[in-house]
């Protein structure tokens, strides 16, 4: 009985946790169809991928939910030999449309669709 009882105090608690949802847009020029790009968050030194999409026609995207956090992310390309660096970005509250063109992430642009 007191296990079952901590089991439904635990669940309450998570379930009460705020959540928002985030939306990371890109359209890119100059990206050949089919090229994967990678999101990854970062804790200190250590990054780990949490999602990836496939570019088609310039256009990319990202989704998902955090909690009330404004978290370091960056994308990456998986074709280390074309194209070079991260694009990074402070995921949060507000959506962000990624706009660049060319081989190096850092140069692409960042804007915040809505807060």
């Amino acid at each position: 009985m007191k296990y079952t009882n901590l089991i439904i105090f635990c669940f309450i608690i998570s379930s009460c946790q705020v959540r928002h949802n985030y939306k990371i847009s890109g359209n890119v020029h100059g990206i050949p169809d089919s090229t994967v790009i990678d999101l990854w968050v970062q804790d200190g030194n250590l990054g780990t991928r949490v999602s990836s999409d496939t570019i088609f026609n310039g256009k990319f995207s990202f989704s998902d939910s955090i909690g009330d956090d404004v978290l370091n992310m960056d994308l990456r390309m998986r074709d280390w030999t074309k194209y070079h660096g991260i694009c990074n970005l402070w995921v949060g509250k507000a959506d962000i449309a990624v706009n660049g063109s060319g081989k190096y992430l850092s140069a692409w642009k960042l804007s915040l669709i809505h807060i």
